[in-house]
């Protein structure tokens, strides 16, 4: 086994799979319900009712990983004697990134083993995919910096596209223009959204009805998915199963070698792109 651990956020939407493992280490974001603090990680709301409570009204905010818990996340592996690769949520959508970054510095001028943070400018499962990738290259052999760059090298070819029920909850925190929330309530036109090569949501479509946006996620892995095999496709779901499956069964049926993983959207990120949102990703030639 690689004497370095690899690390993520619980941003990344697939960590229930895989905490518990030694090889591996993820930090939990936080978020604030009438006024409690919770972490994503600690399961103490249910996905079910925590969109629910978003339904009846609830207004959750969430909350960066500082640089505190980061240090002392980090440090304790370099404590064992062990280096750390970290895939940071994109800092375009918080400043989770730059305090990993922070912390990272000041423990390796402390210590002779070191913490290398990589800004994946991914999201979600998304995020999710980029780290079980970059596991199995680290599994294969792949030294710390060899596989740093690796991530780099391929973290674009990262293809988010996502479509919400409705844009207010993406306005009310920043992560879209006014205009652009107004633009997706009209009659039933729902948005079709991805995250850009600057990590930022970008609304890219508009297609009337439901079903229509999800049969767009489907077209749009087809329109650009070039030569990538796709082996694992994830779509991430925020309390909309039936949606979900309807999606894997589109992808499947244009991908039957592919294994289509469907995760739940965790209350930090579900805390901005709201109930019934339907992301898909796989890998592409572009974003």
């Amino acid at each position: 086994m690689s004497n370095f651990i690899l690390t993520t956020e619980s941003t990344c939407d697939i960590w229930r799979k895989y905490e518990g493992r030694d090889d591996l280490g993820f930090i939990s974001l936080s978020y604030t319900l009438d006024d409690k603090t919770h972490f994503d990680m600690d399961k103490s709301v249910s996905p079910s009712d925590f969109y629910n409570l978003m339904r009846s009204g609830k207004k959750p905010n969430t909350s960066l990983v500082n640089f505190e818990r980061f240090y002392e996340f980090f440090e304790k592996y370099l404590k064992e004697g062990k280096d750390v690769l970290h895939l940071s949520f994109t800092s375009a959508l918080s400043g989770t990134a730059n305090n990993a970054r922070l912390a990272a510095e000041e423990l390796s001028a402390k210590y002779e083993n070191k913490v290398v943070v990589v800004d994946t400018l991914c999201a979600s499962a998304g995020q999710g995919l980029l780290f079980l990738e970059t596991l199995k290259k680290r599994d294969e052999g792949f030294g710390i910096d060899t596989l740093a760059k690796w991530v780099e090298d391929i973290k674009l070819n990262v293809s988010h596209r996502f479509t919400v029920m409705d844009l207010k909850y993406l306005e009310r925190t920043g992560r879209v223009s006014k205009a652009a929330a107004i633009f997706g309530t009209l009659l039933s036109v729902k948005p079709v959204l991805h995250v850009d090569n600057n990590g930022k949501l970008i609304a890219i479509n508009k297609v009337r009805g439901r079903r229509q946006s999800l049969e767009a996620l489907a077209q749009a892995m087809e329109d650009t998915k070039g030569n990538w095999d796709n082996k694992t496709v994830y779509i991430s779901q925020a309390d909309s199963i039936d949606d979900a499956e309807f999606l894997k069964d589109l992808i499947i049926k244009n991908n039957p070698d592919s294994e289509v993983i469907i995760t739940d959207i965790g209350p930090v990120i579900g805390s901005h792109a709201g109930p019934g949102t339907i992301a898909l990703f796989f890998f592409a030639d572009k974003r």
